[in-house]
């Protein structure tokens, strides 16, 4: 993992009060990325809620109509059922696993993390120095995490874009190939 390092010549001398605000500009921008990920997954349960009624509308004409019995269909119509699933199904498999991002760096750090003995107990640097080299680190941290986020939902947005790209093509190949069929 990429790690970003806040390079100060002495950090002593850094403002408290501009630590303090590019802190919270971090915080703000960290939550931006969690806000983020939760809408790529509300898309992902949309596009889900879709998908899987179509295929089971399908599915249940197929039935219905007789279709599974492959003797009495023509090779071109089963190679069009073939052709035309697979994107389908496809892209259902990419969007559950887009429901469920498995790492993602949350917002805040458990006290443990942070709160050391070494670090509370510090008589070597001044109070002033300690909150300091306190929000420096936070703000290492902070971009860190942002960065991480990032490109996670970078990926996210991508496979959702495939998504959206493959369905098109699917319905675009299929509406052409039945227009030819009439």
């Amino acid at each position: 993992m990429y790690k970003w390092n806040l390079e100060l010549e002495d950090w002593t001398k850094s403002n408290l009060k501009i630590l303090e605000l590019i802190h919270s500009k971090g915080e703000n921008a960290l939550s931006n990325t969690s806000t983020t990920s939760d809408k790529i997954t509300s898309r992902a349960f949309t596009f889900i809620s879709i998908l899987i009624p179509v295929i089971s509308l399908i599915i249940s004409l197929l039935i219905n109509n007789g279709l599974f019995n492959l003797k009495d269909i023509p090779s071109n119509v089963i190679q069009f059922i073939i052709i035309s699933f697979t994107p389908l199904f496809i892209s259902l498999v990419v969007l559950v696993f887009l429901v469920f991002p498995k790492k993602f760096m949350p917002t805040g750090r458990i006290p443990s993390d942070v709160a050391t003995s070494d670090f509370l107990q510090s008589n070597k640097y001044s109070e002033e120095e300690q909150i300091k080299a306190f929000l420096i680190n936070e703000i290492e941290d902070l971009q860190n995490r942002i960065t991480y986020n990032q490109n996670k939902n970078r990926i996210r947005i991508n496979a959702l874009t495939f998504v959206l790209i493959l369905i098109t093509i699917d319905l675009l190949g299929s509406t052409i190939y039945i227009l030819n069929l009439l």
